[in-house]
């Protein structure tokens, strides 16, 4: 499942950087297969951390899992980040700790899941790992 489109990377990083990133024709156009493959490959990474909090595939696409998925996927258009400056990297490694957050229970998001086998949806947040109700506050 992706969490972005290549309408949404164009939105947040514009055409023009697009197509430098992937016209490989030279036909100033947006290789949108190329576009397509990197945010595959960043959803598979997303896909990782959230597969030990949250049952997959998610019903609706939480807002920051947009943003996540297309920094990642910008970070794999530079070569795979071997050609990133930092203005990509930067984006890139705290989409990384947001992710590993989530994975570790620091963070969570509400989300809503579907039941392949009954297409019902449902809302879940992690299991807390805290148990809050024995706590003597001073």
């Amino acid at each position: 499942m992706s969490y972005c489109t290549l309408q949404d990377m164009v939105d947040r990083f514009g055409e023009s950087e697009l197509i430098q990133l992937t016209d490989r024709d030279g036909l100033n156009e947006i290789g949108t297969a190329i576009v397509d493959r990197a945010i595959e490959d960043a959803s598979a990474v997303i896909d990782g951390y959230l597969a030990s909090v949250y049952p997959l595939p998610l019903a609706t696409v939480p807002p920051q899992l947009v943003r996540i998925n297309c920094d990642v996927a910008r970070y794999y258009l530079h070569a795979n980040g071997s050609m990133a400056p930092e203005s990509i990297e930067k984006p890139y490694d705290h989409a990384i700790k947001y992710l590993m957050a989530i994975a570790n229970g620091t963070v969570s998001m509400e989300v809503a899941t579907e039941d392949a086998q009954t297409g019902t949806i449902s809302q879940s947040t992690p299991t807390a790992i805290f148990d809050t109700s024995q706590t003597n506050w001073p």
